[in-house]
């Protein structure tokens, strides 16, 4: 009998440990790449829909134009939750961009300068770098089956890497088109020759929910399985939580109860990993009620 006890202890020792390990894998998947690269993928998006508004407050007309034929394309937010597309190769309008190549000092084509650069600075050259450093080991991985349901959207042969490869380039590009042309009063361009990815901020976001689910799974959190829509409607509700205002359908979203934050308070050793996933479900939230609010 002690020898079989003995037995069953070591195995759930190893069990134990084995479980520990992948805990602080996905516990580092979550700080030091995914959740980060989820909070600025957020502003990448953000800033795409800040431009048109910008623009839309100096050309109203262009801007409609440029709306009808975007809906034409299909390019519309109901397409973008089934990620039908992504490639913008244009914030603003080719309309509007003519305009400020040849009007460079005008208000519009300063303010976009500055946001452009801005978002060069401190939002896309930081994501590049996170993509570049941590998305080879710490990305969640799909099998390419699963990749190409849920992304319609992706390049043929690169498939999982498609957003990440495509922001790495477009943010080199814009760099590039800021320090080789309008650093020198070169103002011929406005926007990179490459495209600018949409969907990298929904890629990331459901990577966070794939590890949060992993943390379920292994006994810490209480998330369930959910579909694209049920996920999207929960985390609205976070939003909600979060102290972001969210309108839907014309009214606000639900007040989530604080009797999830209580039980995820009690966890004890666990709370750590329920952090980590906490922070990785708010940028989620922050993700949809920031493109839901603008579309």
């Amino acid at each position: 009998m002690a020898r079989k006890a003995e037995k069953r202890r070591r195995e759930e020792d190893k069990a134990a440990k084995a479980n520990d390990m992948l805990l602080h894998h996905i516990d580092e998947k979550l700080k030091l790449f995914i959740g980060p690269a989820s909070a600025l993928a957020l502003a990448s998006a953000r800033a795409m829909f800040q431009f048109r508004g910008s623009a839309k407050e100096y050309y109203p007309e262009e801007s409609a134009a440029c709306e009808k034929a975007r809906e034409e394309r299909g390019e519309t937010m109901s397409n973008y939750w089934k990620a039908t597309w992504s490639n913008v190769n244009t914030f603003v309008g080719t309309t509007i961009e003519t305009d400020m190549i040849n009007n460079p000092h005008s208000p519009h084509a300063k303010l976009y300068r500055c946001s452009f650069r801005a978002n060069v600075k401190f939002t896309w050259g930081p994501l590049r770098d996170l993509l570049s450093q941590y998305s080879g080991h710490l990305m969640d991985w799909q099998t390419p089956e699963e990749f190409k349901k849920r992304w319609p959207c992706g390049e043929q042969g690169i498939l999982r890497n498609t957003f990440f490869t495509r922001m790495i380039t477009f943010a080199n590009e814009a760099q590039c088109l800021v320090e080789e042309y309008w650093d020198k009063d070169d103002y011929t361009r406005m926007f990179p020759p490459v495209p600018f990815p949409a969907q990298i901020s929904m890629y990331l976001l459901t990577m966070a929910g794939r590890v949060r689910q992993k943390m379920t799974d292994n006994g810490i959190g209480e998330h369930k399985s959910m579909s694209d829509e049920e996920e999207k409607k929960r985390l609205l509700k976070d939003a909600t939580k979060l102290g972001v205002k969210v309108q839907e359908n014309g009214s606000s979203s639900e007040t989530s109860s604080k009797k999830e934050t209580k039980k995820k308070m009690a966890s004890g050793g666990k709370s750590k990993y329920v952090a980590a996933g906490a922070a990785a479900g708010a940028v989620g939230a922050a993700v949809v009620s920031s493109l839901t609010a603008t579309a």
